[in-house]
């Protein structure tokens, strides 16, 4: 009997790094058709080294994926944190400002771990992006020109003066 192909599995099994009483299963199969004259133990040991290769390198974007996820569950409780230290000072205050900086350095490090999860092929949703109370309040001047009233004439009116 002549051997035309050669199939071969690949599989680990593994812990995950982050979450107790986790695992993951993965594993890749691949088939390769023989050609007269090609040695059937040189084909199989070549198609289990790259099978090999390709479960490994998942296992370990699985493990960096698992490593950002916590990271950014970090930054997010951090970022939560300091959103409250900021609205626990009074607005205006130098503490304020601080805090209100530190939280939107922070938010800006959530936004870049997203980033790279993405990357990754992970998805997580960021928390409502923290507003910043150290950019002074834009005031418009008031003009009574803008608005028709002239306060002269307001006052004149408000004596029963008329012309």
């Amino acid at each position: 009997m002549k051997q035309t192909s050669i199939s071969v599995t690949y599989s680990c099994k593994f812990n995950d790094p982050q979450k107790r009483y986790m695992n993951h299963n993965f594993g890749a199969e691949a088939t390769a058709a023989l050609e007269p004259g090609d040695d059937p133990a040189t084909v199989r040991a070549a198609l289990s080294a790259e099978l090999e290769a390709f479960v490994h390198a998942r296992r370990t974007a699985i493990y960096q994926a698992a490593e950002l996820e916590k990271e950014f569950e970090d930054q997010k409780r951090e970022f939560k944190y300091a959103v409250d230290e900021v609205r626990r000072y009074e607005e205006g205050t130098r503490q304020a400002k601080d805090k209100a900086l530190k939280a939107n350095r922070l938010y800006e490090e959530l936004e870049s771990t997203r980033s790279q999860l993405g990357k990754l092929g992970v998805s997580v949703d960021l928390p409502k992006p923290f507003i910043d109370v150290t950019a002074p309040p834009k005031l418009k001047a008031a003009d009574p020109e803008e608005d028709g009233n002239d306060p002269d004439e307001e006052a004149d009116n408000q004596a029963g003066l008329d012309d």
